[in-house]
């Protein structure tokens, strides 16, 4: 595995932009990873389906434990399990070898 992740043309993340939240869809696979990394701090929670939508649509929520905060571009946007409120500007995120065939 760890070729896989020091190699400069990977990125490792998932997301649908939430897409199929009423879906089990692996989207808590980096806390798997980083388990394997630290499995006596960081371990997924038990999937949960809450109804917590405006229209009481179901979604899966597969919280983590050991991880203390999310940052996207630098901002905190959760600490633990809530968010701070903060929406920082998003974008694409690619790698070395899109942007050498792409730029």
């Amino acid at each position: 595995m760890a070729p896989i992740l020091i190699y400069p043309n990977a990125i490792i993340g998932l997301s649908d932009g939430g897409a199929h939240v009423q879906f089990q869809s692996g989207f808590g696979f980096s806390t798997r990873l980083l388990a394997e990394f630290d499995p006596d701090t960081v371990r997924p929670l038990p999937l949960e389906v809450v109804h917590d939508f405006p229209t009481g649509a179901k979604h899966i929520k597969e919280a983590a434990e050991g991880i203390i905060a999310t940052v996207v571009n630098g901002k905190v946007v959760m600490e633990g399990d809530k968010h701070t409120g903060t929406l920082p500007p998003r974008r694409v995120l690619s790698n070395t070898y899109y942007h050498a065939n792409h730029g």
